[in-house]
Formats: C-alpha cells, structure tokens, sequence
C-alpha cells in the first residue's frame, strides 16, 4: 500500500538522479582525454638526477596542468590535456637531511628554464601517448 511519505520518496529520488545526472554530464562534456607523456630531461647532455617538470597550457603559461617528479636518470611521467604546452623545469635542490644517501646532488639550472616566458621549451601534445625529452643547456 502506498502511502503519502513513499511517494515524496520516490520524487526526491527521481529529482536528486536528475539533477545528478546533468551535472555529471555538464562536468564531463567538454573535457579532453589526458594523454600520457614521458621522456627524459637531460642538462649540458647528462640526464637531470632530479627536479621537477612542469607542463601548463601556452594560451595560460602560469598556470600548471601537470607536473612530475624527475627520477635519477632524468626520466618523468606524466598525465595531461592534448595541445599546445610550454614546459618549465626546475632543478634537485640540496637535501635538509645531511644523512640522506639516496638525495640527488643539487643542479642549478639556469633561472630561464623556471620561467615559461624564457624557458623556449614549448611543445604540442597529441591524444594517446608520447616521448617528449626535454634537453636543457648552460648558455
């Protein structure tokens, strides 16, 4: 038997998987697949033994899409909107911890390769996966 309160149920229910529903179509629409990138950073030809790489969108330089850490071999991994990219990387700083074996030596790089004005490293991301080594110089 149905009774007043089942019926306000089943509405509430109704409207709230609606209005989830379009929400959940209005936040998806639109958006790209994220492409996997990967490569590896090398400075003055030897791999970066450390850091951190940086991809944002050109048409908005400041503000990053993606970033990854950079391994001991200079390799990185990454997720991120298919187009038009400029990069910035920043070198492995020294460790607070004097006991940690395993912390890369610090690299100064230099200070262009922090500012996506000046770095020059810009690139396009295509859909599906991709190479992209970044190779960094001492000018």
């Amino acid at each position: 038997m149905k009774t007043p309160r089942s019926g306000f149920r089943l509405g509430a229910w109704l409207c709230l998987s609606s209005v989830l529903f379009v929400c959940f179509l209005g936040c998806s629409s639109g958006k790209k697949a994220l492409s996997e990138v990967k490569g590896k950073v090398t400075f003055n030809g030897a791999p970066l033994p450390g850091g951190i790489v940086f991809f944002a969108p050109e048409s908005k330089p400041t503000f990053p899409i993606a970033t990854s850490g950079v391994g001991t071999e200079g390799e990185y991994r990454l997720s991120c909107e298919p187009g038009p990219v400029v990069a910035t990387v920043e070198g492995p700083t020294a460790s607070s911890n004097q006991d940690d074996k395993d912390q890369p030596p610090p690299v100064v790089l230099p200070s262009k390769y922090q500012n996506p004005a000046l770095s020059g490293l810009k690139f396009t991301i295509v859909e599906g996966q991709q190479e992209i080594n970044i190779d960094l110089k001492q000018p």
